[in-house]
């Protein structure tokens, strides 16, 4: 099981698309114009907010939502997108489908 998964986190696409996501959730593109760009914004009160300088029955309510619907993460790299992975760092990798494919077979299986 943890080969297979391996196979597949350090597969072409994920190595690939990895990046991007990391922008969306934690970096450059999490808020700002470039997150309206990607179309990655969220409602207010999902960012990291100072609950202390909020009134105290509006800040139930923020509390609330937060408890409902989640938080967006700290962000982390706020000035230039996540580097890329170099392609000397890829492991030699079966192809992504097949690998997913013959997972889900096993445990049909089991």
């Amino acid at each position: 099981f943890v080969r297979t998964m391996r196979q597949a986190l350090e597969s072409a696409h994920v190595s690939r698309e990895l990046p991007g996501w990391i922008d969306l959730v934690f970096g450059c593109k999490q808020q700002g114009e470039p997150a309206v760009q990607a179309l990655n914004v969220f409602y207010y009160c999902t960012y990291q907010i100072d609950l202390a300088a909020i009134e105290e029955t509006r800040r139930a309510a923020i509390l609330s939502q937060i408890q409902h619907f989640g938080q967006t993460p700290e962000r982390l790299w706020k000035e230039r997108p996540h580097p890329r992975r170099s392609t000397a760092a890829t492991l030699n990798t079966t192809r992504l489908v097949p690998v997913l494919v013959a997972l889900a077979s096993k445990q049909l299986l089991e």
